[in-house]
């Protein structure tokens, strides 16, 4: 048995499934006394009625003897417990068939909300709300939005009297805590704030399931990036890996390793960042989340091409399947074929790489985001220096001048393709110079850049 039981393991053991060793390791488990996983335990026993006071007692003390009559006490409590365990597995397999037709509708799931209010399947709808919020966060962040409002909603209604109020309390600080990051993918900073505040309040109220806690923290420190407080988001997120380790979360703990390597690249540490993405990657299940493993090859990627590893760029772009797992996402394609271009010019493949280029601002522009339709004409740019076309550059950057003009980019990042300009009508525009403008306009506030290509 590991530090902590695995929710796997849990699984297993209110199913039934567990070996006799096992069982007998995991009861040991919890009689040496690790507080962590007797809450977890204490509360499953609790969704179960007729379950012995001492096992509700949230793990401070499981089994008082070794008599005969408390083991039969136990077995009792189990038998009652997976009686209830398969139940809900039902519940959430029933809510998720009779919802999912009503998903992408909310006059659809106001009907099903309505229809279904007064059944006794309060748990598993919260369940099923929460996991499809989360489904849609990338393509639809107001449903999203929806969909975690509802299962707060939901959760807030749940009865103690029927689940037991510790659990319901870390069901919602789940709901709460998903409210919040579902505030956050829509910019409602201020109030994702507040629902966090009120997920972590719940949670200590409830069984201190140590893995409900690791979410809750992790959500907060993703709000405190987009807050951009990163030396607290970064603090935060390091708690959160080594809590989900601990907790033997090897897949979560690789999640969390993105943010961190997110965060130091923010930070400027291009180094920690590859380092930290490398160890994602292989820390990831991609059937558990296949989205998150493409979002974190995607990223190493990005990174290694920053960095200037373009052999390696390559053989990830080759081995990674990323355009097939991307499907229709037009916007990651042509992110994608992006950065196809920058290691085709970093290794010097300067006819690929300005096909490339052609395509991605095409791209771009075809999905109306004007201002990464100029960054790539930036780069463009270089490879027609470096192919000896200089007076093609010179029109080129007087384009993306005007771009940046009529979206009224800051000062500083006109001044410098000003400066470009008159060096290319000069005749005295460089590589190096071009470099040097590519540079600055990435280190320029980034959140400017989003705002821009969410208004546009």
């Amino acid at each position: 048995m590991s530090d902590h039981l695995t929710p796997e393991q849990f699984d297993r053991l209110m199913c039934g499934k567990l070996s006799p060793g096992e069982l007998r390791s995991a009861l040991l488990h919890f009689l040496n006394g690790c507080a962590p996983c007797s809450a977890k335990f204490g509360a499953l026993l609790d969704l179960a009625e007729g379950s012995p006071a001492a096992l509700r007692a949230g793990g401070k003390e499981i089994v008082p003897s070794g008599s005969e009559r408390y083991d039969a006490a136990i077995d009792r409590a189990f038998a009652v417990a997976r009686r209830h365990h398969a139940r809900l597995a039902r519940e959430r397999a029933s809510v998720r068939r009779g919802l999912t037709p009503y998903l992408l509708s909310p006059g659809g799931l106001a009907t099903f909300l309505g229809r279904h209010a007064s059944r006794r399947q309060g748990w598993a709808l919260c369940e099923v709300l929460i996991e499809a919020s989360h489904e849609v966060r990338f393509d639809d962040p107001r449903h999203m939005l929806l969909l975690a409002l509802l299962a707060k909603t939901v959760a807030e209604r749940s009865s103690g009297r029927r689940y037991g109020l510790p659990a319901v309390k870390d069901l919602q600080a789940a709901a709460w805590a998903e409210l919040g990051n579902a505030e956050r993918v829509n910019d409602r900073l201020e109030d994702a704030m507040e629902a966090m505040d009120v997920a972590l309040a719940k949670w200590e109220e409830g069984t201190g399931d140590p893995l409900l806690l690791a979410r809750i923290l992790d959500l907060t420190a993703m709000l405190y990036s987009a807050q951009r407080r990163f030396a607290e988001a970064q603090e935060l997120l390091e708690r959160v890996h080594r809590l989900y380790l601990d907790l033997g979360e090897d897949h979560l703990a690789g999640r969390v390793l993105v943010n961190l390597a997110i965060s130091a690249n923010y930070s400027g540490d291009s180094q920690e960042a590859l380092r930290l993405l490398r160890q994602a990657v292989s820390l990831i299940d991609a059937h558990r989340d296949p989205k998150l493993a493409v979002i974190a090859k995607f990223n190493l990627m990005d990174f290694l091409v920053d960095a200037g590893e373009f052999r390696e760029a390559r053989r990830l772009l080759l081995t990674s399947g990323l355009r097939a797992a991307l499907g229709s996402d037009r916007l990651n394609l042509a992110k994608l074929r992006w950065n196809e271009a920058k290691i085709a010019a970093g290794l010097g493949d300067l006819s690929r790489a300005e096909t490339a280029f052609l395509q991605t601002r095409e791209q771009f522009t075809g999905l109306d985001l004007p201002y990464k339709a100029a960054l790539v004409s930036l780069d463009l740019a270089e490879v027609w220096l470096r192919q000896g076309k200089a007076r093609q550059v010179g029109s080129l950057v007087e384009e993306i001048l005007a771009t940046f003009r009529a979206l009224r980019i800051g000062r500083e990042a006109v001044a410098s393709l000003i400066l470009l300009s008159e060096a290319c009508r000069l005749n005295r525009v460089t590589v190096g110079l071009v470099q040097e403008v590519v540079s600055f306009l990435s280190e320029a506030d980034l959140s400017l850049h989003e705002q821009l290509e969410e208004e546009i």
